[in-house]
């Protein structure tokens, strides 16, 4: 699998809580790449889960895992034998090796070129370069601009996907034209029918502007100290 080889060169961002196995077929089906978030799931769900999307496309999508977190199900998934994993909020050369094993493809979410680096010594497929301008979760603390044609000089070959505060065809063609070889999205995919998010959230998606939303750590939860953005 080799995000440079979609027909659409759009992955979806896990967006945990919103992201369905209907959304994730709907944007692989239409030559995108769509995604499940594995990291709260329980064994059981995980499977059945990788089970309905497997019968619901044959085109490739990944399921990720935020390392701030054990990654318990990782075995499981990487026994169904699902197209690709991704890595945030930390990198496992460990895992990137296993997933291996069984011809999977790794990326890894990066926030920075000491990140990215790490990633792609440690063996990871493609690099997920995310801007701070990202919403939900902000691994980064760099614009996007300044942080991707940094880290595309890095790869030297290697995919990056860019991430963070992109939304439409001008944007994605800026990326492209930096040397990217996909964009994530995330929030643009939270209003669609096949989105699990609340429709009052929905809603307030669609009528917020960009200047709306705020980087914060005032809704952390049980994850100290992790940034994110929020309308």
């Amino acid at each position: 699998m080799n995000v440079s080889e979609l027909d659409i060169p759009i992955l979806q961002a896990p967006i945990a809580g919103a992201d369905t196995v209907e959304l994730a077929a709907a944007i692989s089906n239409a030559g995108g790449m769509g995604s499940l978030a594995m990291t709260w799931v329980e064994p059981q769900v995980a499977s059945r889960m990788i089970a309905r999307l497997q019968t619901a496309t044959s085109a490739p999508f990944f399921v990720n895992f935020v390392l701030a977190f054990s990654p318990r199900v990782f075995e499981t998934v990487v026994d169904l034998g699902v197209p690709a994993v991704t890595l945030s909020w930390g990198q496992n050369a460990g895992l990137i090796e296993r997933a291996h094993r069984n011809n999977i493809a790794a990326g890894v979410q990066v926030g920075s070129v000491e990140g990215a680096q790490r990633a792609i010594g440690d063996g990871a497929d493609f690099v997920i370069c995310q801007g701070i301008e990202a919403g939900g979760h902000v691994q980064s603390t760099t614009p996007l601009a300044s942080l991707l044609p940094q880290v595309v000089e890095l790869a030297k070959g290697v995919p990056i996907v860019a991430a963070g505060g992109l939304v439409d065809s001008d944007d994605i063609r800026w990326v492209l034209e930096q040397g990217a070889s996909a964009v994530m999205l995330g929030t643009r995919f939270v209003a669609t029918v096949e989105s699990g998010a609340h429709p009052q959230y929905k809603a307030a998606v669609v009528e917020a502007k960009a200047g709306d939303t705020s980087y914060t750590l005032c809704f952390d939860g049980d994850w100290p100290y992790a940034a994110h953005r929020g309308i």
